[in-house]
């Protein structure tokens, strides 16, 4: 396996300036680098804020995703640029690619460190291609065979995790169900304003340039036994149908995923997760398909943005 990230920085201060023209003017090298190694990080140019990021990204892949129905708490910036999960600092996020709990997910993500953190807060990063060596087989044909059910309770405005409102980045029902239904989604507006959703995704996809088998999904992030203790035993006490949970996974045939098969997919991505420490104004470009993301928790202020292509 490549190492990864693949770590570029310009060998001149005005190569340092002009990113977005590096990218253009190698965007065959970095392409079939990024294709090897899975994530590229940019470290040493010249990237200031939102707008320039977003110059960078679009250098990179013209074509920018709107991040419609996120199962996180994000907010735009500009354009389409947004903050990473606005989860509170203690929180830990487990490795996953961006929103693979659609039937269909971004090519790529790309991040930019606006502010470090003063401890931690590292985004490790793990190649899933190789996770599926890794994992129990039986595990993996388990996924493979039955895919993922997500089930996505959106309050409507008050409430325990997110509202639709926050997720869809709208406050128009219409636009959220014109949307759902382009997704071929199973979903119910209820008589509080809540919205209830069921997602059916793949457990395991083939990459659409490779074709090679990867790990693609969100179980562990959605299982109810990911959570911390005290909020898992909240969750089960107030709602207590998993039907009824703010968010949840279950396989695609409405079977239960076991804790145990929860905790062993954790222990692995664990053991093969790579981190380094953010620098102000790295930039790092993941092939999404293959190479998953999380969060690690941290002090003092931190601000990652992110645009998908």
């Amino acid at each position: 396996m490549s190492q990864y990230p693949f770590i570029i920085s310009p060998v001149n201060e005005e190569e340092a300036q002009s990113l977005p023209e590096f990218i253009k003017k190698n965007s065959s090298q970095l392409h079939k680098q990024l294709e090897e190694s899975g994530a590229l990080l940019f470290r040493g140019f010249s990237v200031k804020d939102a707008e320039s990021f977003e110059k960078v990204s679009k250098a990179g892949t013209p074509n920018l995703l709107e991040n419609t129905g996120g199962g996180s708490p994000r907010t735009l910036i500009q354009g389409k640029v947004y903050t990473s999960t606005e989860y509170s600092e203690d929180q830990w996020i487990p490795l996953h690619c961006e929103q693979s709990y659609f039937s269909s997910m971004p090519n790529y993500i790309w991040f930019f460190c606006l502010i470090p953190p003063k401890e931690q807060g590292q985004t490790p990063i793990g190649d899933m291609q190789e996770l599926l060596t890794r994992l129990d087989p039986k595990l993996v044909e388990r996924f493979q065979e039955k895919g993922v059910r997500y089930i996505y309770n959106l309050h409507g405005g008050k409430g325990f995790s997110v509202g639709w409102q926050k997720a869809f980045l709208t406050e128009d029902k219409q636009q959220v169900t014109d949307w759902l239904d382009e997704q071929g989604a199973d979903y119910k507006w209820n008589s509080d304003n809540s919205l209830s959703i069921k997602l059916l995704a793949p457990g395991l996809r083939n990459h659409s340039s490779t074709n090679e088998l990867v790990w693609g999904n969100q179980a562990v992030n959605w299982h109810v036994d990911t959570f911390p203790a005290q909020m898992k035993k909240m969750i089960r006490r107030v709602y207590r149908s998993e039907e009824n949970y703010p968010k949840h996974a279950m396989f695609g045939d409405g079977s239960p995923i076991d804790e145990t098969d929860i905790q062993h997919i954790l222990k692995v991505q664990a053991d093969m997760e790579v981190t380094f420490d953010w620098q102000q104004g790295d930039v790092l470009w993941c092939d999404n398909q293959r190479m998953a993301h999380g969060r690690r928790p941290f002090q003092g202020s931190r601000k990652i943005l992110v645009a998908l292509a």
